[in-house]
């Protein structure tokens, strides 16, 4: 198996899906480093912040989400803690297809 693909791949399905969380409930060290980068180095890339099951930050529940992956990275578990500055804690979208469309226009994807 080829390596170097996994952040082609988390660009590609936060474009299909239209947004794309880490796992809820464990991420490796290496998924982290995809997240980080997604929260801290990429303009094209909105990082939105996620409530807890509690609604800790909001009244709404559309946006509330296990942390555990969050406290974990952060190693808070108070609600008021760290966990919050995680990647981990997380929702990221992009505006459109622009990778998408350039593997199209490369003729790198099968419909």
């Amino acid at each position: 198996m080829k390596k170097g693909f996994g952040p082609l791949a988390y660009d590609v399905a936060i474009e299909v899906t239209g947004g794309l969380t880490p796992d809820r409930d464990s991420v490796s060290k290496y998924a982290i480093a995809v997240w980080d980068r997604y929260m801290n180095g990429r303009a094209d890339v909105q990082a939105l912040q996620l409530d807890n099951d509690r609604n800790h930050l909001t009244p709404e529940d559309g946006d509330n989400c296990d942390q555990r992956s969050a406290r974990v990275d952060s190693g808070s578990w108070s609600p008021i803690g760290s966990f919050w500055d995680s990647s981990l804690s997380k929702v990221y979208k992009k505006s459109g297809t622009p990778v998408i469309d350039e593997l199209r226009k490369r003729g790198m994807i099968r419909e």
